[in-house]
């Protein structure tokens, strides 16, 4: 069994979530917590992390039974056939998520920076590149086979440099 990154119909990654659940499928949707603002009120929400991505632990003949229990409209391919998310991947993100900081997402090509290693606080051990975005220390965690990567706010004495 392996991790798969599944492709969902615009805003139902939660529609999928509770579809795949239903079937016993193991499956996981990052969510991060942003801060909402209508005409009358500020809200939080926990919206997803990868926008119309849903993660599924399935073997190799589960895709058809994924994709029609959870209405997905696909995976995510190289060549044709099925890429399959590292475990550390899918272990990285939930670490992210459990910090509850302010997550965004950006592509993953964007310009290489700094190489380091946080060495405090819950992602200890994780390597990543330093982004300075207006002002602030950010780090941006690639998640190559998922061609993104997630920048966040971290403290400097929380990283060390590595060449």
């Amino acid at each position: 069994m392996k991790w798969y990154a599944c492709y969902t119909k615009p805003r139902a990654e939660k529609k999928s979530l509770e579809k795949l659940q239903r079937a016993g499928i193991t499956c996981y949707l990052p969510l991060k917590k942003e801060r909402r603002k209508w005409s009358d009120r500020l809200k939080t929400v926990y919206t997803p992390l990868f926008t119309s991505y849903i993660f599924v632990f399935i073997a190799d003949h589960e895709f058809y039974k994924a994709r029609i229990e959870g209405d997905l409209v696909g995976f995510i391919t190289f060549e044709g056939k099925a890429v399959s998310i590292p475990e550390n991947q899918i272990e990285i993100i939930k670490r992210l998520i459990s910090t509850g900081e302010e997550l965004d997402v950006v592509p993953a090509d964007m310009k290489a920076g700094q190489k380091i290693e946080i060495i405090e606080g819950p992602l200890i051990g994780v390597m990543a590149e330093l982004v300075r975005h207006q002002g602030n220390h950010k780090v941006l965690i690639r998640l190559d086979d998922l061609g993104q990567g997630v920048l966040f706010s971290i403290n400097k004495s929380y990283i060390a440099s590595r060449l």
